[in-house]
């Protein structure tokens, strides 16, 4: 029986990796041949990458958010994925150096962008900024006006991975609002909020309930930025969510 195009183990290059905030690792992965592409991914997704152990054998997998957008893939197919650095399998691909092959399995989820919305607001908890990165760079590539809001919520401004980068975009681009949260630091000259995110927080940066509001983050966070919204008067309707641990 044929499998289909998502289902199929593709082998990937390690090109880059560098640390883009405390414990959390950007990796950038090429297909090893044009033809083992993965099929188009939608933002949002995520892929299964497999590890092996010296010998060839399988050792283990685990699902990743893609980092990029569809629009930030070129002819060599390269992909960002964003890792939380921590024991086990995230220690042993942290470990991967330039060159090693992984393979790659996907694209997979229904946690997308939506094709159209008055409004796009972002939550995003510590590391579940990968999905919401790939979403919101593709949002900013199409040629429309819709508003959109990122509200990033991290322990300590070290935590915040792509600070720099959101922040450049907010500044070229008038239709992205960029509120960074720090929640266990306080910093001079900090230009975002602090403290645990909450209703009054919201409503300094988007004015009513409309439009979609997405999250991503440990299971805590979400239900918090939840409620909250459920108590504005926001749909669950409205809601799109992924939970990270």
């Amino acid at each position: 029986m044929k499998l289909p195009p998502q289902a199929i183990q593709r082998p990937y290059k390690l090109m880059t990796r560098k640390e883009i905030a405390d414990g959390i690792l950007e990796m950038q992965f090429e297909p090893e041949h044009p033809e083992d592409r993965i099929p188009e991914f939608l933002p949002g997704q995520w892929v299964n990458l497999y590890l092996s152990n010296p010998d060839g054998t399988p050792f283990a997998k685990a699902a990743y958010s893609i980092a990029c957008a569809p629009s930030d893939v070129g002819a060599d197919g390269r992909l960002t994925l964003g890792v939380a650095m921590a024991r086990g399998f995230t220690q042993r691909l942290a470990a991967l150096q330039v060159g090693d092959i992984v393979r790659l399995q996907g694209p997979f989820g229904v946690f997308t962008l939506p094709a159209s919305s008055e409004r796009l607001t972002f939550f995003a908890g510590g590391i579940g900024i990968t999905p919401l990165r790939s979403m919101i760079r593709e949002a900013l590539s199409r040629e429309d006006t819709t508003p959109i809001t990122l509200f990033y919520s991290c322990k300590t401004m070290g935590s915040c991975a792509w600070l720099e980068e959101f922040r450049e975009l907010a500044a070229s681009h008038e239709r992205f609002s960029f509120v960074p949260i720090l929640t266990r630091e306080e910093v001079s000259d900090w230009d975002g909020e602090c403290g645990r995110c909450s209703a009054q927080m919201i409503d300094r940066h988007v004015a009513d309930a409309n439009g979609a509001f997405l999250l991503c983050g440990p299971t805590s966070f979400m239900e918090s930025v939840i409620g909250i919204l459920e108590s504005k008067g926001v749909h669950s309707k409205q809601i799109h969510q992924e939970r990270f641990s």
